[in-house]
């Protein structure tokens, strides 16, 4: 019963975070599902969706299809046809629960429409009960490893940013970003993947040093590390604090051509009454920006969570548990929607998160 929940609602689902990731890159996206699923996206999680027409549609498994499993065929079918219309730079396919349970072959069908159409295609056999953070992840890495190929010539002075999608960075924070590195001499050649393309992803090789706002770009960010010897930064410049220790960073990691974390030295007070709920890239460089506030993570489909966090942080994605543990706060910095479950007397700073509330704040 502890995945129940009676007040709360539910982050971003792994179907949603591939196609968040991927959005906008000129590929065909398709959620292999009955219906509904293209709607919720569309009008919650992705707002690029109001400012241009992306290819992004749903299979509409029928009942039989559901019950036989037999969509893949047909999916190939409609996806060939489709592609051979729009001319997208790929294809992909993303998975949701149905699909999932009986066990649809995602990755041939996504084999068969590369083999008819000569189009790059992608199979992302998602269950769509898990948060977006995994989905994200694998499809940025995925999109990556693809297109990011050959013999790489680092570029002096560049940055690529990694982990931005919508559901955890908003177009504000983005540009914020943009004029950090721009005011400490470096130029962004790559966004992976909101607001960038993909021929400036297969740029991201070359990049002298790459900034990670969120978890779902640590994968990534260590692909090009291994791959291209890339170091690079988790962190989220978030005030004058960060700001400034996101730009030390960068030269660190440029210095020392190895990983380094803004926060990696930063310990939570265990006994602190303020407390801050998100995305734990966010969440702990907001802690270092604000000092001594303790972070709870409500999500934990990454691998990469446990060790970002300090002694005294959380993993907590049980509803109760949860609220028993803010019985003793005095300040929250956590998404408008967390209102309901904060005790009487303490004060919700508000921190929008689309993953979780979408556009209700």
């Amino acid at each position: 019963m502890k995945q129940a929940r009676k007040v709360l609602s539910t982050y971003s689902s792994d179907t949603f975070g591939v196609i968040s990731a991927l959005y906008g890159l000129g590929g065909l996206l398709v959620m292999h599902d009955a219906s509904g699923c293209n709607s919720t996206f569309t009008t919650h999680d992705e707002p690029r969706w109001f400012g241009d027409d992306g290819l992004v549609f749903v299979s509409a498994v029928t009942e039989d299809e559901a019950v036989m499993g037999t969509a893949g065929d047909r999916l190939a079918a409609d996806m060939i046809e489709t592609a051979n219309y729009y001319h997208p730079k790929f294809t992909a396919i993303a998975s949701t629960p149905i699909p999932w349970m009986t066990g649809s072959d995602i990755d041939l069908t996504a084999a068969q429409i590369e083999e008819s159409t000569g189009i790059p295609s992608f199979g992302f056999d998602v269950s769509g009960m898990k948060s977006y953070e995994a989905g994200a992840s694998a499809a940025l890495l995925a999109i990556t490893q693809r297109f990011c190929t050959g013999e790489a010539s680092t570029r002096k002075g560049t940055v690529a940013i990694l982990g931005a999608t919508p559901l955890d960075i908003e177009e504000e924070q983005l540009d914020h970003i943009s004029v950090l590195l721009r005011d400490s001499g470096k130029e962004v050649i790559c966004t992976s993947s909101m607001n960038g393309t993909l021929e400036e992803l297969a740029e991201a090789k070359n990049a002298e040093v790459a900034l990670v706002v969120s978890v779902v770009g640590i994968d990534q960010a260590e692909y090009l590390y291994k791959t291209y010897g890339v170091p690079y930064v988790i962190g989220l410049p978030c005030g004058p604090v960060t700001d400034r220790a996101v730009t030390d960073a960068l030269e660190k990691a440029i210095a020392t051509g190895k990983p380094v974390a803004v926060f990696e030295d930063a310990v939570s007070d265990e006994t602190s009454k303020t407390m801050i709920i998100g995305e734990v890239v966010a969440s702990r460089s907001l802690a270092l920006e604000k000092g001594g506030a303790r972070v709870i993570v409500p999500t934990q489909d990454s691998k990469h969570i446990a060790a970002l966090l300090s002694a005294g942080d959380k993993v907590i994605v049980d509803e109760a548990e949860l609220e028993n543990e803010l019985k003793s706060a005095s300040d929250v910095y956590a998404d408008g929607l967390y209102k309901f479950i904060i005790p009487s007397g303490a004060r919700l700073i508000k921190v929008h998160h689309r993953a979780y509330s979408g556009r209700i704040y």
